[in-house]
């Protein structure tokens, strides 16, 4: 990928039930870089989250070398906001960012999860929340923030912001002030935010909340993403001004 430079982390998806004694692919195969309080509500765990249900394993270890990758470049300082986006759709960038936060929150950092995919959301389903009152309704004025944060049980470092009621013209709604008014509210009172958006390649949410943010993350599917569109989707991206930190190939 000669025409750009983020770090490149290999995951994988091994599982727990390894032969005892087998080897497992515990790598991250990193190429250098160029370059208020939450509401009482409470969410259960899901079983989708791998760093709750194998936190051991090869994926997990993998993910922790991308928060480590993340705490190395300076996160959170000054740069408070990342957006996680995959190319194309289903490329498991919502579960990625999911286990990203989580794994964020256990060392010790105000973690938010937004999920900003008002197309296809899935925050609610990875936490097995019900689809509660989320950004959408903060946007639209239907609800309050405070109204609409949910705290982990067991992440209690952890807070999230679901998409909220389905909405047309979710471009618009990101593109509006009130949605930088609510970016610059969120970062006074979290420590680190991830965005979790629709892919590039599906609309221009995922670049509407990147122009706030300054920064994306992008999750590759070794079996789904194209290099071209790849290629197509970095020059969008920096071609924007907006920073692209790195890169992480999933297979899962």
């Amino acid at each position: 990928m000669n025409s750009f430079s983020p770090s490149l982390i290999e995951l994988d998806n091994a599982r727990d039930t390894a032969p005892s004694g087998s080897t497992l692919r515990r790598h991250a195969l990193i190429y250098q870089l160029d370059s208020s309080a939450p509401a009482p509500d409470v969410a259960p765990l899901s079983p989708e989250l791998a760093i709750i249900r194998q936190p051991d394993s090869a994926l997990t270890e993998s993910i922790r070398a991308a928060r480590t990758q993340l705490l190395l470049r300076g996160f959170p300082s000054s740069r408070k906001t990342v957006v996680v986006a995959g190319i194309s759709q289903n490329c498991g960038a919502s579960l990625f960012s999911a286990n990203l936060a989580a794994l964020f929150s256990q060392v010790g950092e105000k973690t938010l999860l937004v999920d900003a995919n008002m197309r296809n959301p899935a925050v609610h389903h990875i936490f097995n929340l019900k689809n509660p009152k989320g950004l959408s309704d903060v946007l639209t004025h239907c609800a309050a923030l405070s109204e609409t944060l949910f705290s982990i049980d067991a992440l209690p470092n952890l807070t999230l912001l679901a998409a909220g009621t389905m909405q047309l013209g979710s471009s618009e709604l990101l593109s509006a002030s009130a949605f930088h008014a609510l970016n610059t509210d969120l970062a006074g009172q979290f420590d680190i935010i991830f965005y979790d958006t629709p892919a590039f390649l599906e609309s221009t949410d995922a670049l509407m909340v990147a122009k706030y943010s300054g920064c994306v993350l992008l999750v590759v599917h070794r079996n789904q993403s194209r290099l071209t569109d790849v290629n197509a989707v970095c020059q969008q991206i920096t071609g924007n001004g907006i920073e692209i930190i790195g890169s992480v190939l999933v297979d899962y």
